[in-house]
């Protein structure tokens, strides 16, 4: 879950594989460094289907008082998740579940505790089994592959953490990064995001849905507890 706190004291919510699609989406239109090719692009949209349950209803912390976001939620289950998510990408294809595989791989690869550890290792054995299958015209783009699905991956979450018009995420201050080169989003009004460079062969309009909760877990009042951000990226 994407969890972002409103003036008002609610959270808006947006679901991790609704934020995973749009990094899809940007994948489609991709064309600085060079263009990704269908299996790539299907890594890249479906890189997160393993939240679909995760996200099916917010989890609280009851810690912090907050919904468990995709960064904090309890590793456990998550890695659960994720495996069975990268089984389900790679069904479509072995070179989509190694892409998947090595995004998640080297997430967890950061932290030293014993369940991440175990996850790391499980994956890299993956990673050997379908890095077999892959053939050679996807080993020759492989790297670009992988800074894309890094990079599409962030500047979905760049839209999805930051309010509309604001660029006050910590992550994204400076920009991102693309093979060398930083890629700035600068916003031109609450529904408009240019890239500069611009990426993209033609602007993507982001639909995202999303759905609010009152402090305290509880729907939010009607009429103000779901809908969709529409803004347009690139052009």
């Amino acid at each position: 879950m994407i969890v972002r706190r409103a003036a008002d004291g609610t959270f808006v919510l947006i679901r991790q594989h609704d934020h995973g699609l749009l990094s899809g989406q940007f994948a489609q239109e991709w064309a600085w460094h060079g263009s990704p090719g269908a299996a790539a692009c299907f890594a890249i949209a479906h890189h997160d289907i393993a939240w679909i349950g995760l996200d099916a209803q917010p989890r609280w912390n009851a810690e912090t008082g907050v919904p468990y976001a995709f960064f904090d939620y309890p590793l456990a289950e998550k890695y659960v998740a994720y495996q069975v998510g990268i089984d389900l990408v790679q069904t479509a294809s072995p070179y989509a579940g190694w892409l998947c595989s090595r995004h998640f791989g080297r997430f967890a690869a950061q932290l030293d505790d014993a369940l991440s550890v175990s996850f790391v290792a499980a994956e890299r054995t993956r990673q050997h089994r379908l890095h077999a299958l892959v053939t050679p015209e996807e080993r020759v783009v492989s790297e670009f592959d992988f800074d894309l699905l890094q990079l599409c991956d962030g500047l979905s979450l760049f839209v999805c953490l930051n309010d509309a018009g604001e660029n006050t995420w910590p992550w994204y201050r400076e920009g991102l990064r693309f093979r060398g080169e930083r890629l700035m989003p600068k916003w031109d009004g609450p529904n408009h995001l240019r890239l500069d460079p611009d990426p993209l062969l033609h602007p993507v309009v982001a639909r995202l849905p999303w759905y609010r909760v009152s402090a305290d877990g509880s729907p939010a009042p009607e009429g103000a507890n779901d809908g969709v951000f529409e803004i347009m990226i690139g052009g």
